[in-house]
């Protein structure tokens, strides 16, 4: 990618400052993810408006007077009742396209035009935080059959009114609400990645494309910058969200296999044998089904 052109069109930079005054005029309500946490007197005040900004963040429950006003619409027709656009949030700021564009560029410059790092450093502020989530999502999925498994022993040994069988439970409960919590909020944040890499890079795209030079649009066609936009930033999107699988799924994989070669012994060796013996043969047949999808599309465009 070049450097970005300082001569831009100021019909586009009209049509862009119009949409900024729609959308600081908009009667929708803020992102509620985008509240700072006000100053408070007391440092309790403080610490509840944090707790409260958290469960917020992990529960979602900002989105439950949009649902009840959807769900209310059916029984009350009248105009006020019915669900609009102003009672929807408008775009979280860190994906606004405006914001967005801007800062791609910024880091653009100050990483001396490295494509790689600008993205990184574009996307780094959930991708990270979506791994932290993955990773407590992970331990919680692994140490739930732990917790039965040591319940079980002890309901089978008689001790069916130990004290230490309430605190199994309590532990597979809070495990399992765990891993709920973690995992939607890891595929918010990856879905959120995907949507800061694509939006980014759609405005970028387009932006430079139309501050090219005659020469610089030379060997360049709509067509291409077109696939860019429709097809290159979608399969960034895609990665984002299954990016973390890379990580998590072969620790996943070592861990179980080690704690059933302590529970069970050298017998599980085949089982796990037998899954990695299906990664080659999973790898050709997709090979062999990409193959074949484009001989079909290369058909399909001849006719």
């Amino acid at each position: 990618m070049c450097s970005r052109s300082d001569n831009k069109n100021p019909q586009a930079a009209s049509r862009t400052d119009n949409v900024k005054e729609q959308l600081d005029d908009s009667e929708s309500p803020p992102w509620p993810e985008d509240h700072n946490l006000s100053a408070s007197p007391t440092s309790c005040g403080c610490i509840l408006q944090s707790i409260s900004s958290m469960c917020n963040k992990l529960m979602y429950s900002y989105m439950t007077q949009i649902f009840k006003k959807g769900a209310a619409q059916r029984i009350d027709k009248s105009k006020d009742a019915q669900l609009t656009q102003h009672d929807l949030y408008r775009t979280p700021k860190n994906i606004d396209a405006a914001h967005l564009n801007s800062e791609f560029w910024s880091i653009y410059e100050q990483t001396e035009q490295h494509f790689k790092r600008t993205l990184w450093i574009v996307v780094r502020k959930t991708f990270i935080p979506a791994g932290v989530y993955q990773l407590f999502a992970l331990t919680a999925q692994i140490s739930i059959p732990m917790c039965v498994m040591k319940l079980l022993q002890a309901l089978e040994s008689g001790r069916s009114g130990d004290g230490n069988n309430i605190v199994y439970v309590i532990a597979i409960f809070l495990l399992a609400i765990i891993n709920g919590v973690c995992t939607q909020r890891y595929q918010f944040l990856s879905y959120q990645s995907g949507i800061l890499l694509r939006t980014a890079l759609t405005c970028a795209i387009y932006e430079k494309s139309l501050n090219l030079s005659p020469k610089g649009r030379m060997g360049l066609t709509n067509g291409s910058i077109t696939n860019l936009v429709a097809t290159d930033t979608q399969k960034l999107f895609e990665v984002m969200h299954e990016a973390h699988q890379i990580w998590s799924c072969p620790i996943a994989i070592v861990v179980v296999v080690v704690l059933m070669l302590i529970i069970i012994g050298p017998s599980c060796l085949v089982g796990a044998a037998f899954l990695v013996g299906l990664v080659p043969l999973s790898k050709k047949v997709t090979h062999r089904m990409v193959r074949q999808l484009g001989t079909l599309l290369c058909y399909s465009c001849y006719y």
